[in-house]
């Protein structure tokens, strides 16, 4: 409960420092447009989560952060993204298997409205992320944890998740439900239709 009620408070100082100038609307979000991989590169949906929350994890996430990522991998593969991102990992490593492992633990998905829909994520952000008018599910909310991160730039536009920002949440001891939450006010976790 402290950690909600400091969650809270920082993210009402925050908001009241960010004038409201620099919430302005960027161009396409980061998975428009991306070319669809090669037959070659077709694997079944399982594989293409596991490999594409891969393409997000880095070596110190904990289980909670994997598993954030996890849950956003599995919501948009439900939403239609199928396409492989570019990740360059032996299935042999052990963040593959810690990946893999939570992956097919978790069944849950992210859901707006009762609908499942794509939903973008970024490294990292400037401070906050933002909201998109072409995906009016997604809202403009606080991240200031990001500049503790070495992947901060105060240039990063994010819409929809930090990954760096669920992973400040995680290690402070938020789930990774609390902390994509966070990040997708009125959304909601639910169990996988399959």
């Amino acid at each position: 409960m402290k950690h909600k009620i400091l969650m809270i408070l920082l993210f009402f100082i925050c908001m009241a420092a960010v004038p409201l100038g620099f919430i302005v609307k960027y161009g396409q979000t980061s998975s428009a447009k991306e070319p669809a991989p090669s037959p070659s590169a077709a694997v079944g949906e399982e594989e293409t989560g596991v490999l594409n929350a891969l393409s997000l994890c880095r070596e110190g996430f904990d289980d909670e952060t994997i598993k954030a990522v996890c849950i956003l991998q599995r919501t948009n593969i439900r939403a239609g993204d199928t396409k492989l991102k570019a990740v360059d990992y032996p299935s042999e490593t052990e963040l593959y298997k810690r990946v893999k492992a939570i992956y097919n633990a978790n069944k849950e998905i992210l859901r707006y409205q009762n609908q499942t829909v794509i939903l973008p994520c970024s490294p990292c952000s400037c401070g906050f992320t933002e909201a998109a008018e072409e995906m009016p599910y997604l809202s403009a909310v606080a991240s200031p944890w990001d500049c503790k991160s070495d992947l901060y730039d105060a240039e990063i536009h994010c819409r929809g998740v930090s990954i760096s920002g669920v992973q400040y949440l995680c290690s402070q001891g938020l789930s990774a439900e609390e902390a994509l939450l966070w990040y997708l006010p009125g959304f909601h976790i639910e169990a996988s239709p399959q």
